[in-house]
């Protein structure tokens, strides 16, 4: 029976955490990281400027999208709200892909959540998000045990018109949406403000 709990407006499911590592995609304010850390979890999280991170916490200054490199963001009145974009402020990016690779490598832990939270990069993370290193005796292992997302359809309706398809066709792959509703929050309007997946091989049959 999941045990599902909502820490900083982000669902997991508790009982699948292992004391293995999460990854906190738009960090800011760090509550859902302190959570995580304060459950057993080893806590890497990221965000697009400078930020002093809890004891505990390991923080990178970093876009996190699907792919390695130089990206650009846009500030906003909304300290919340600075997202990646063609113009603005320089910024390094680094590919989720290898962040996921090289926890998993460097730790041997499984990776328990990735939380992101990042203003429409979730977009480009999700339709490009895979494994480089599948181990034989379970190829799902070095996958994340639970992806908890909010997606930004209310304010980069144009990503998610483009995306969104892609990025249902390769979480559907290894993952079960436990909690994807449209809902309304924020005074923003509607979106899957709480989206919670569950890899495959932990989703127990009936």
């Amino acid at each position: 029976m999941a045990n599902i709990k909502i820490l900083g407006e982000h669902s997991i499911d508790v009982d699948l955490l292992t004391g293995g590592i999460c990854i906190d995609v738009g960090c800011r304010g760090f509550q859902f990281s302190e959570a995580m850390r304060d459950l057993g979890c080893s806590v890497h999280a990221y965000d697009i400027e400078p930020m002093t991170p809890p004891e505990g916490v390991r923080f990178g200054e970093v876009a996190v999208l699907d792919r390695s490199g130089l990206a650009r963001y846009t500030d906003t009145k909304d300290q919340q709200a600075k997202y990646v974009s063609e113009a603005g402020f320089a910024v390094e990016c680094r590919d989720i892909n290898s962040i996921i690779e090289h926890c998993w490598c460097e730790t041997d832990k499984e990776i328990d959540i990735l939380k992101l939270d990042c203003e429409g990069s979730e977009y480009f993370i999700l339709k490009h998000l895979h494994c480089y290193v599948q181990p034989k005796e379970n190829p799902l292992a070095c996958y994340p045990r639970q992806l908890s997302i909010e997606f930004h359809m209310h304010c980069h309706r144009a990503l998610h018109d483009q995306y969104y398809e892609k990025c249902m066709q390769n979480l559907l792959k290894h993952y079960v949406p436990v909690k994807h509703e449209l809902t309304q929050a924020h005074g923003a309007g509607w979106n899957y403000w709480d989206s919670l997946w569950i890899r495959k091989d932990l989703i127990q049959p009936v």
